[in-house]
C-alpha cells in the first residue's frame, strides 16, 4: 500500500479511491523518492501510466503502485 505525504488516506489494493485518486508530479516524486526529471521520464516513456490535464502531468495512485510492482518483480527475478 502507498501512504503519501500530502494525504492521510492510506491507499489499499482494490480500494476504489486508489483507481481514482490523481497524483501530481510532486506527489509521485515523494512516493518514489526520485527527482522531477526522472518522474517526467517515467511518465513520458509510459513506465508510469499518466496523462496531461492542461500543462500538468497526472497519474493515478494505482499506476504508481503498478510501476512499483514491476520493479519488485524485476528484483525478484534477478
Amino acid at each position: 500500500s502507498i501512504n503519501h505525504k500530502h494525504s492521510n488516506k492510506k491507499i489499499l489494493k482494490g480500494d476504489f479511491r486508489m483507481a481514482t485518486e490523481l497524483l501530481k508530479i510532486e506527489e509521485i516524486q515523494n512516493i518514489l523518492h526520485i527527482g522531477r526529471n526522472k518522474t517526467y521520464e517515467l511518465l513520458k516513456s509510459g513506465k508510469i501510466k499518466g496523462f496531461k490535464i492542461g500543462r500538468e502531468w497526472k497519474a493515478t495512485a494505482e499506476s504508481v503502485e503498478e510501476y512499483i510492482d514491476t520493479l519488485v518483480k524485476r528484483k525478484d527475478e534477478s
